[in-house]
């Protein structure tokens, strides 16, 4: 005779195998909404992030003043701070970057040293004329610096990376994992636009999932919701609480590892499989003079703000106190992260 609990199991099957078909549809046609509207390729930025803006200010195109940087990190509500980041800048353009540790600080602090570190580097990273080549070259050889280091000092932390570079060309980025970058360009209506010049590299990205599943991996909140298949599985979509245990709320993550992140920096045994890899992506806007301030920033800011709100943060203040003021907007929201900032603003 079937136990209770196979009894109880069965009726809650029966109860959404009717639904079930409504539900997935209504899923997937979400999903499909919330995807990155970028294509294949290296270019995964919104496609009106490279549209012609009315002219706001002075392009870096000539003698001038330099860009005015504005960074700012605080530990948050976390014990630790494994954020790190780093910005300069002059009158031919700015170079930063942030990133956000995970399992440690190690990672971040040795890619912001890498890119703090070496002037010459940063220079010529700042003055390619291929931003975007340049950025993932650099990105590349942060990955292989990081990797070495963690297999002789016997660790194996992982730090999301996002660079940018500001010249008077152009406004290109690299990222790997969930730090995020949004420029704020006139709108022609006498306010600013945010626009989002990176798309995050997580698990919950279907882009992403797509890919670690193809790769041979699992995507769920849980590694029993991952594994699911069949009847368990459509069950887990209307009731994750009663058939994985799995709060909705939950970050859905890369098994086997269980990390959110699907690529990164370090993270030494996730890269078998290339489940979660440190191939980057890349995007390059053509500067136009619309062009207010970049926001690089990590995920305890996105957490719990869009671009738009963190953009008429910014906006709010002095070019100077930008990040500063992000940072704790974000962490009076809520944020339980720690949280990282740069603006560079536009002379």
């Amino acid at each position: 005779m079937p136990s209770l609990e196979h009894v109880v199991f069965a009726g809650a099957v029966l109860l959404v195998v009717a639904v079930a078909a409504f539900f997935v549809l209504r899923s997937h046609k979400a999903a499909e909404a919330l995807a990155p509207r970028a294509g294949a390729g290296a270019r995964a930025a919104p496609a009106d992030a490279r549209a012609p803006r009315p002219r706001r200010r002075s392009t870096l195109d000539g003698p001038g003043q330099a860009m005015v940087v504005s960074a700012y990190g605080m530990r948050g509500r976390r014990e630790s701070m494994q954020d790190a980041h780093f910005a300069v800048a002059d009158k031919k353009g700015a170079v930063a970057g942030v990133f956000d540790g995970c399992g440690g600080a190690r990672a971040s602090r040795a890619c912001a040293d890498l890119l703090g570190g070496d002037e010459d580097r940063r220079r010529a990273l700042r003055d390619a004329g291929a931003g975007e080549a340049a950025i993932a070259a650099w990105l590349e050889a942060c990955e292989a610096r990081v990797l070495a280091a963690s297999e002789a000092g016997g660790w194996i932390d992982a730090s999301t990376a996002l660079v940018a570079r500001v010249n008077g060309s152009d406004v290109a980025v690299g990222w790997l994992g969930d730090s995020r970058a949004v420029l704020a360009v006139d709108d022609g209506k006498g306010g600013l636009a945010a626009l989002d010049l990176s798309v995050d590299h997580k698990a919950s990205n279907p882009r992403e999932a797509k890919r670690v599943r193809a790769a041979g991996g699992f995507v769920g909140r849980t590694e029993q919701e991952a594994r699911a298949s069949g009847a368990r599985a459509l069950l887990g979509k209307m009731a994750p609480a009663l058939a994985f245990r799995a709060n909705k709320k939950s970050a859905f993550r890369v098994y086997p590892g269980g990390i959110a992140l699907t690529r990164c920096v370090g993270a030494r045994p996730l890269k078998f499989k290339n489940l979660v890899t440190a191939t980057p992506e890349t995007f390059a806007r053509p500067c136009d003079g619309a062009e207010a301030f970049l926001i690089l920033a990590c995920d305890g800011v996105w957490d719990v703000l869009d671009g738009a709100a963190a953009v008429k943060c910014c906006a709010a203040v002095a070019p100077e106190k930008a990040a500063e003021t992000l940072v704790y907007h974000a962490h009076n929201k809520g944020s339980t992260d720690n949280l990282t900032a740069v603006v560079l603003s536009w002379p």
